[in-house]
């Protein structure tokens, strides 16, 4: 379950990773390759990455909250293994004007800290995975709706996607 205490109650969420730097849009894509940031994904893409690179799935709104347009999937965080290596997160970056939300969910137990801690409480923890949300400060968009939507990481329940 989904915690929410007070959205927005501190605008400058101190970051425990990377933070909440935009990545440019992908320009150029291989056939073999999903889509990047800013390219059309439909659910099919989402499950052919999935399929590609097994192991963490991303739980995200299954209707996103009013406004918000999903601009793409960061690529997985990885972690080398004796057996190749292994995903520990994963990161989606949604829009809103220009204003960018970002979901992310890593696994609790490779204590990587690469999910900024969320700015707008919204932070969940379950079967080992922790999700977060974060929005770029300053926070200027009411963000309440990402802590009342209700999040999957199957593709087929995100009602946003083709």
């Amino acid at each position: 379950m989904l915690s929410l205490t007070a959205a927005c109650s501190s605008a400058s969420g101190t970051p425990r990773g990377q933070g909440m730097t935009t990545p440019a849009p992908t320009v150029q894509k291989d056939s073999d390759e999903p889509p990047g940031l800013g390219d059309v994904w439909t659910k099919q893409d989402v499950v052919e990455m999935y399929e590609r690179d097994k192991g963490l799935r991303l739980k995200l709104p299954v209707t996103l909250p009013e406004g918000y347009e999903f601009t793409g999937f960061v690529p997985p965080d990885v972690r080398p293994t004796k057996k190749g290596e292994k995903i520990i997160a994963r990161k989606a970056w949604f829009r809103l004007n220009h204003e960018t939300a970002m979901v992310c969910v890593e696994l609790t137990r490779a204590d990587a800290g690469i999910c900024p801690e969320t700015n707008i409480d919204v932070s969940s923890t379950e079967k080992g995975q922790l999700l977060q949300v974060s929005v770029e400060v300053p926070v200027s968009n009411d963000t309440l709706d990402w802590g009342d939507v209700r999040y999957s990481a199957d593709p087929a329940d995100w009602t946003w996607l083709p």
